[in-house]
């Protein structure tokens, strides 16, 4: 048993590791794509479109990785978490580094147009402040730091803020007839394609959140609301079906036929070995519950007892959950 969750947690290794490696991919390719935007560099900017289809094989990996994970190993609790939210950052990386190539693009549509100083100092400052954005997300990942990881949504003020000063220096670029119409609306998608990178980064922070603890901040529409409260119930009903159905169905019933009621002792082996390295409370809490719903499967001769407890916990936490999310 050690040996397989020794193998089960290399593998989380590697699938942290190609997320860690993914972002910094993205880390390195904002810059260029800042480079190619402020000196027209056509032929880096081939290189950098071209690029992104490594970050789509890359991406692809930890989806398989993840799902193969999800089907082969049906992990549990904070196990559970490290795939899900791998998944989860995947996908924001891959679409930072979508919209890296929309700079790149939307530079061959204002190609040869004149930018102003104020314009390209601008442009400068908020790529520097999305690529440090994105080096905190990937350093909270890999530090599993939730404090770090929560102040990232802070730090984004202030590519807000410069992207707020950088429309207003192309409308007065545009006012004073120094760059047309189209310049001017090329520019503004440039400055939300950064913004959304920067955006992007502060997801990634939550993600990281809900990685160490459990919980996703509070949000203030119904709409992201809903994303984290349909995850939690994917999760749950996996642990449901791990839980009741294999450990404490299959397993534990077949155990007590063959050296009886000793058996729900071992059959709380996988629940120890699979909460190793959980904090205490979390720990305890687990294996006192499945030793509770294990007497009652084996006192009544099935498992719907217990399931149907695991079912009502599950009710609590989405309700919870949501009433908290909702909050204003």
């Amino acid at each position: 048993m050690s040996d397989i969750r020794q193998t089960f947690h290399q593998q989380l290794d590697v699938v942290k590791t190609d997320v860690a490696r993914l972002a910094a991919m993205v880390t390195d390719v904002i810059p260029r794509g800042t480079h190619v935007l402020l000196n027209y560099d056509l032929e880096a900017a081939k290189d950098l479109i071209e690029h992104d289809d490594e970050l789509d094989r890359l991406t692809l990996k930890i989806e398989e990785q993840c799902y193969q994970l999800l089907v082969l190993q049906q992990p549990m609790a904070s196990d559970l978490r490290v795939i899900v939210s791998a998944l989860r950052m995947a996908s924001e990386i891959e679409r930072s580094g979508d919209l890296v190539v929309n700079i790149a693009k939307t530079m061959r549509r204002i190609y040869g147009d004149e930018l102003t100083p104020k314009i390209r100092g601008l442009i400068e400052q908020m790529s520097e402040e999305a690529a440090m954005l994105y080096k905190a997300a990937i350093d909270a990942y890999l530090d599993e730091d939730d404090a770090l990881a929560a102040a990232i949504d802070d730090m984004d003020d202030v590519l807000d803020s410069l992207q707020k000063d950088f429309i207003e220096a192309v409308i007065a670029a545009h006012e004073a007839e120094r760059i047309d119409l189209n310049a001017a609306v090329q520019l503004a998608l440039i400055a939300r394609y950064y913004e959304r990178i920067g955006d992007h980064a502060v997801n990634m922070g939550e993600r990281v959140q809900y990685l160490v603890t459990g919980w996703l901040p509070e949000h203030g529409t119904a709409a992201v609301a809903d994303a984290p409260l349909g995850e939690l119930l994917v999760t749950h009903l996996l642990e449901l079906v791990s839980a009741e159905f294999l450990m404490r169905g299959v397993l534990m019933f077949t155990l007590l036929r063959v050296i009886g009621p000793l058996g729900l002792v071992v059959a709380q082996v996988p629940f120890v070995f699979a909460h190793l390295g959980k904090p205490e409370l979390e720990l305890f809490s687990t294996i006192l519950g499945g030793a509770v719903f294990g007497w009652l499967n084996w006192r009544t001769g099935s498992i719907w007892w217990s399931a149907l407890g695991h079912v009502y916990i599950l009710t609590l936490v989405v309700v919870v959950a949501g009433a908290t999310n909702s909050s204003p």
